[in-house]
């Protein structure tokens, strides 16, 4: 069991890397890294992977600045599923928000993925 645990933390830890390295990407509009996050078969929002990444362009494109934290990270799991929730707070040029982010991910070819996306204004 203690096996288990260690296990357990490590994966925290390193989904909370994951993380910052995610929120690092989107703030600097570094929209390569940003999208090798997502699994090929994410869908959110009634879109696929790479009509995400090409919404996630213009909106890069059309901003100076991204700005986006997360406080009050939780880390839950169920099977081999992992989701992250946190208050983001986003802000740009042209858009102001906060709310409620969840991150859904599963490991894929050794390397967690986010598959799933969902956003709750406050």
């Amino acid at each position: 069991i203690f096996d288990e645990i260690k296990e357990d933390r490590l994966i925290r830890e390193t989904l909370g890397q994951l993380l910052n390295q995610w929120l690092k990407a989107w703030s600097e509009k570094d929209i390569d890294t940003y999208a090798s996050f997502y699994a090929d078969d994410f869908y959110s929002d009634k879109m696929n992977k790479a009509q995400w990444i090409e919404r996630k362009t213009r909106i890069a494109d059309n901003n100076e600045f991204i700005k986006i934290t997360a406080d009050n990270v939780q880390v839950a799991t169920k099977n081999d599923i992992f989701e992250i929730s946190f208050f983001q707070d986003y802000k740009s040029d042209s858009y102001l928000s906060q709310g409620i982010k969840k991150l859904k991910l599963i490991k894929k070819d050794g390397s967690w993925k986010i598959y799933q996306e969902s956003w709750k204004e406050k």
